[in-house]
């Protein structure tokens, strides 16, 4: 019986982007995501609703198709345990699922149906408490347009984006990210890539707790760690701090598109990356503002920022499933007296996101931005401010803050990791201020 399968029983741990996961690193297609396919039962996208189980595929076909119909409603073999996928050919507007069809194979126990296509009777569905993942709902039934012409046969993903076999006995799993289909043949080896993941993500955020910086953190559970920097100076400083040969640098400088897009090239496949590139702050009356100052740094942080989009956008840099952090700052939304232009920049940052959330989507890299406040970093220094200044500035910004006190990098850090590890953030602004704009 299925539900005494112990891989079932072991992905139940596992949500499907883990899966996902896992696959890429097996180098199977996407990940084993199935574009399209949604949650709609027992809720539209909410909930804690997740299906694991291996694939009772259906096939669905043309009516004028030559294949003779399936002679037995599959219905009635649903196995227990199994996930029921139904396959209808490419923009069918009928549905080919209904409420009975739930009914009975919640009867036979199954534990949730995907629909590749159309699907109706929802309200009937939720009233069964049903998982249904579908691609859209509908209300006429399927019989003057299509037939069932297999049962537990492999069956094609409908859709023009990918070509994917779901293939019977394949584990589908489903939850609110999404539809993934983990073959068979490779669920022994992606277990162990899963539970290695998952570890590392939760001792990460121990260490992070700790007060370890996020590059750290990271090497310390071992994830590969590469820091680039134009200044070979500033990669020798943090690897001398660091001191983890799990943490590598390499110099690259962003304001030469070409160079630094090769550079990342050759370090694909990538997980995440996180951009925080900036050399300077822009702070001070606006008609003493060094105009080639500024736009030095809106080479390295706005137009940086398109750079790495660009990259990915354009190469298979990042696995589906990855991420991209960009870096604003709190002078995006109050950028006060003598922050206009550091207002600005970070201000293009903050709607350059959801345009690379966009433009990303198609290949699964998910786009945010963190929104640090005042922080106490080196490039106070570069201000000239001296350190009795800065005292000065972080004692009255503590007494500003609503939390009492200003921000350490190792601080900054938690947003970071929430970006890599929220599966569900995309287009995202994570605002890390102490509360200035309250």
């Amino acid at each position: 019986m299925a539900s005494q399968d112990p891989i079932v029983k072991a992905l139940q741990e596992y949500t499907a982007c883990d899966v996902s996961d896992a696959l890429c690193k097996l180098k199977y297609r996407n990940g084993g995501f199935l574009s399209g396919l949604t949650l709609w039962s027992p809720q539209r996208q909410e909930g804690d609703t997740k299906i694991v189980g291996p694939a009772y595929t259906v096939k669905y076909a043309p009516l004028d198709d030559p294949t003779p119909k399936h002679p037995t409603h599959y219905i009635d073999s649903v196995p227990e345990g199994a996930v029921v996928f139904v396959s209808c050919p490419p923009k069918t507007p009928n549905a080919v699922y209904g409420g009975l069809m739930s009914a009975r194979a919640q009867a036979s126990k199954a534990v949730g149906s995907v629909i590749d296509g159309r699907f109706r009777d929802l309200q009937e569905q939720r009233d069964l408490n049903f998982p249904i993942f579908a691609r859209d709902v509908g209300t006429a039934p399927p019989y003057e347009l299509v037939k069932v012409v297999g049962v537990n046969v492999p069956v094609k993903l409908q859709t023009d984006e990918q070509d994917m076999t779901i293939n019977p006995g394949d584990y589908i799993i489903g939850d609110l990210n999404g539809v993934v289909v983990l073959p068979k043949n490779l669920a022994e080896q992606a277990l162990p890539l899963m539970a290695k993941q998952v570890e590392a993500d939760s001792q990460m955020a121990v260490e992070i707790k700790k007060g370890f910086g996020a590059a750290e953190a990271l090497a310390d559970v071992g994830a590969i760690v590469t820091i680039i920097s134009s200044s070979q100076e500033n990669i020798d400083k943090a690897l001398g701090r660091l001191n983890n040969p799990k943490v590598q640098g390499r110099v690259g400088d962003v304001r030469d598109e070409e160079a630094f897009t090769q550079l990342l090239v050759s370090l694909a496949p990538l997980d995440h990356i996180v951009f925080s590139g900036v050399d300077k702050i822009i702070r001070g009356p606006l008609a003493e503002a060094n105009l080639d100052e500024a736009k030095h740094l809106f080479g390295v942080k706005f137009w940086g920022s398109i750079v790495v989009g660009k990259a990915l956008a354009k190469h298979d840099i990042i696995s589906p499933g990855g991420s991209l952090t960009l870096t604003s700052g709190g002078a995006a939304f109050k950028p006060g007296k003598g922050a206009a232009i550091g207002g600005a920049l970070n201000g293009g940052v903050v709607s350059l996101t959801k345009g690379l959330a966009n433009e990303l989507a198609d290949k699964r890299i998910r786009v945010n931005t963190v929104v640090p406040g005042l922080v106490k970093t080196e490039l106070w220094d570069k201000l000239g401010h001296s350190k009795e200044k800065q005292e000065e500035i972080f004692n009255k910004g503590s007494k500003d803050l609503s939390v009492g006190f200003v921000a350490t990098p190792t601080d900054i850090a938690e947003a970071y990791l929430y970006t890599v590890r929220a599966d569900y953030a995309n287009g995202t602004l994570v605002v890390i201020d102490g509360g200035s704009q309250i």
